[in-house]
């Protein structure tokens, strides 16, 4: 006896399965046709005709058994639901990115996320697009253990040592400064962190600074109350999402 030989092809948005009729010396009763025919459809969708081609709007029982998967269960596999795969945040901003396990979702952001950022000395926000090193900083926060602790960042670059700030208090730290036009009061982490961002980002293009002995940049934080500016750090949002998809296609 020959094996059964299906046959399926879609049109207009409908697959059809064809099940050609068996010529064999066997004799079949008409019962055992009729069951081979209403598996290969829906209850609600007749039999065009006995010599079973059949229209559904899903793979038949018959397609799954001999053709593989039905297609939605195809479609299931190619494309998962949606899940984060992945968290970066970036303890100074516009350095390089820290990948995260997991991170706490306040109300103006991921915790810890651009908590820090270089200015100019005179306090105007710096960006990679003015100091391209910028991205081969390393930031890492540490998080203070312990009743009074202060937070740590530590800042890595390639030929320098690398360095670790502990967060400042006090009013008497606090400057003035501007990110995107906008006004925000930042505690100034000190003229050690200060030397060692100058000394990594080749100090200010232009600037007299370096040649009078004073650091061309600064360490800042926000604090950890309101800095003045509703987004703190952040951007056109406290948190961005993107679609691997769109990463990979970007990178081709």
């Amino acid at each position: 006896m020959s094996a059964l030989q299906v046959h399926t092809w879609t049109c207009t948005g409908l697959t059809y399965t064809y099940l050609p009729q068996r010529h064999t010396t066997t004799t079949t009763t008409k019962k055992s046709r009729e069951a081979r025919s209403v598996c290969a459809r829906r209850p609600h969708e007749p039999v065009r005709n006995s010599s079973t081609i059949v229209q559904t709007r899903r793979a038949t029982c018959v397609s799954e058994r001999a053709v593989g998967p039905s297609a939605s269960a195809r479609e299931e596999k190619s494309n998962p639901p949606p899940h984060v795969a992945s968290i970066f945040t970036y303890a100074l901003k516009s350095a390089a990115s820290s990948a995260r396990s997991r991170a706490t979702v306040l109300l103006d952001g991921l915790d810890g996320d651009r908590q820090w950022m270089v200015s100019t000395r005179g306090g105007r926000f710096l960006s990679q697009r003015d100091a391209p090193l910028l991205a081969t900083l390393g930031a890492t926060l540490v998080r203070g253990m312990g009743r009074g602790a202060m937070d740590v960042i530590s800042l890595t670059v390639r030929g320098l040592p690398p360095l670790n700030v502990s967060a400042r208090e006090g009013q008497q730290h606090v400057r003035t400064a501007t990110i995107w036009g906008d006004t925000v009061q930042l505690v100034d982490e000190g003229e050690e962190a200060a030397r060692w961002l100058t000394r990594a980002l080749g100090g200010a293009r232009g600037s007299l600074l370096p040649a009078l002995g004073l650091p061309s940049y600064r360490l800042l934080r926000t604090p950890g109350s309101s800095c003045g500016r509703a987004a703190r750090l952040s951007d056109a949002a406290p948190v961005h999402a993107l679609c691997e998809a769109s990463v990979v296609d970007l990178n081709v």
